[in-house]
């Protein structure tokens, strides 16, 4: 999971006073939010759920094994598998 926490994703804290506007509804939440931060926790989240439960971080498509093959003496041998999306994300 990422180290981020919702201090590295806000622009103010509890002791600004735009905080307490936001919370009182006099100002919107989103002028408040580090869209980068929000975005690259976002990211690291998709990222560690994706490998969890072995799906694509582009679709979320279950990967599947690839064979690599290679000929050798004539005869062809599988040399490795490689896991990629079936819809060719990644």
């Amino acid at each position: 999971m990422s180290d981020i926490n919702i201090d590295d994703i806000l622009e103010f804290n509890v002791s600004d006073p735009e905080y307490l506007q936001i919370v009182n509804g006099l100002r919107m939440p989103n002028g408040i939010i580090d869209w980068n931060s929000l975005l690259e926790y976002m990211s690291d989240e998709n990222r560690e759920y994706s490998k969890k439960h072995d799906l694509c971080e582009v679709c979320h498509s279950n990967l599947v094994g690839e064979k690599q093959m290679e000929e050798y003496c004539g005869s062809k041998m599988v040399i490795g598998v490689n896991v990629v999306c079936p819809n060719g994300c990644s």
